[in-house]
């Protein structure tokens, strides 16, 4: 009981909505780690900076519990209880499991009353899973045997153990309506499938019902063209509340999709009549929960009118142009625009992520793996960078090299159809 209780604490703490029973002014300064990095399996010490707060009435304290979950604190990889000192602080240990895969987790405590209820939480601090000694392949690759199992693998691995309470469903064969879905997605804490157009894909369909089990919300983006009313009347007869978030066309469900994140305070703009720009922009905007980014499109170089609406309203946002298309369309916007899409990804990945601790690849000929792979990326904190199948972009290299120092894994979206393993093994290179 107390594994699954504190999963689900794990799960609250750090997940998208808000932190409950932490302290007002709480920081990673209320307790200690040591060490911050090692391999997988070492033993990290924490340290408390300040006492539990006394238990409710009628209580005492029990104990602190002490987890490492992964970085979007969705799996457990270590688990243990201290017992507190007469004034309420305290020491303990906390392992992480030796298969756990290079990355960045949290380390997280929270106070137990005699009741078994965690009344007092403490915010995460980070621990850096480096390659163990001989180690010398810190690139995950999620792939199936299309795309829309490679969406699964994706899924999968984002929830391996808990269960999220929405899911984001995409049309598996365009993308105009689904660019803005990642920062959408990782709001929402779901993650992103695909579906054709005109029927739920069965391995889909039980994905989310493995995913959700028998209740949830599923988004829809698009309209019918997009997804079609049979797909909503089958989520629908399975007992899912669905969502479609549609415009009149993919501009208009761009803002719609923006707006149902919320009030944004940062705004990327990317050219919707091309998948490349739009999707390392959302991994971006994913990646940035706090700061309420969100993505919205262009027409090439034209600035469409139910964008410009949208920005109207949201003026005095900060806005970003990626890609040079989206700047030819708002040249007000600051332009983060590359020579190709590859370095345009390379150019996003350096504006928005100083000292990635990890780094995912997708290949630059289709979308649909950097689709479901964006929000995974977002998840880790990882900027989605473009390549070819066959083999990986000088400025890629170049940029993995320069930052190898922090980067300890990354993570490849596809078959070797869609990125080599000639193309695989250079990003190990370039990493390590």
């Amino acid at each position: 009981m107390r594994k699954a209780w504190a999963f689900a604490l794990v799960v609250a703490v750090v997940g998208t909505v808000a932190i409950p029973a932490l302290p007002a002014g709480a920081s990673s300064s209320e307790y200690s780690i040591s060490p911050a990095t090692g391999p997988a399996g070492t033993k990290i010490t924490v340290t408390s900076s300040r006492p539990c707060d006394a238990p409710p009435s009628g209580t005492t304290l029990q104990g602190i519990d002490l987890f490492v979950g992964n970085a979007p604190v969705t799996q457990l990889v270590g688990l243990s209880s201290v017992v507190a000192n007469p004034d309420r602080t305290w020491t303990g240990a906390v392992t992480v499991a030796s298969s756990s895969r290079n990355g960045t987790y949290r380390v997280l405590a929270a106070c137990i009353a005699s009741d078994d209820s965690a009344y007092d939480s403490y915010e995460g601090q980070d621990f850096v899973v480096t390659s163990a000694a001989g180690q010398v392949d810190p690139a995950v690759r999620f792939a199936g045997t299309d795309r829309i199992a490679t969406a699964i693998a994706i899924a999968d691995d984002l929830y391996p153990e808990s269960a999220p309470d929405a899911v984001v469903l995409a049309r598996s064969d365009s993308f105009a309506d689904a660019l803005a879905g990642t920062a959408f997605a990782r709001a929402k804490d779901a993650p992103l499938l695909l579906t054709p157009s005109d029927s739920l894909d069965s391995r889909t369909g039980d994905e989310i019902d493995q995913l959700l089990g028998s209740t949830g919300t599923v988004y829809v983006l698009g309209g019918t063209t997009a997804i079609s009313d049979a797909v909503v009347t089958n989520l629908t007869n399975s007992g899912y509340t669905v969502t479609r978030l549609a415009g009149v066309n993919r501009y208009d469900t761009a803002t719609r999709v923006a707006s149902a994140i919320g009030s944004p305070t940062t705004v990327l703009l990317a050219n919707g009549l091309d998948f490349h720009d739009g999707l390392a922009a959302g991994a971006a905007a994913g990646a940035d929960l706090t700061a309420g980014s969100v993505v919205v499109l262009t027409s090439g170089t034209t600035m469409p009118p139910e964008t410009k609406s949208y920005l109207d309203a949201h003026a005095g946002v900060t806005k970003y142009a990626i890609g040079s298309a989206a700047a030819g369309a708002d040249p007000s916007a600051t332009s983060i625009a590359g020579s190709d899409f590859a370095d345009t990804s390379r150019k996003v990945a350096e504006k928005f992520f100083p000292g990635p601790r990890a780094v995912a690849i997708a290949n630059q000929v289709s979308f649909a793996d950097a689709l479901s792979g964006g929000v995974h990326a977002a998840a880790y904190g990882a900027p989605v960078l473009f390549t070819d199948p066959g083999a990986l972009p000088s400025t890629i290299s170049a940029y993995l090299t320069a930052n190898k120092a922090s980067i300890v894994v990354g993570y490849v979206y596809g078959g070797t159809a869609a990125v080599s393993e000639s193309t695989r093994s250079a990003v190990v290179q370039a990493i390590t």
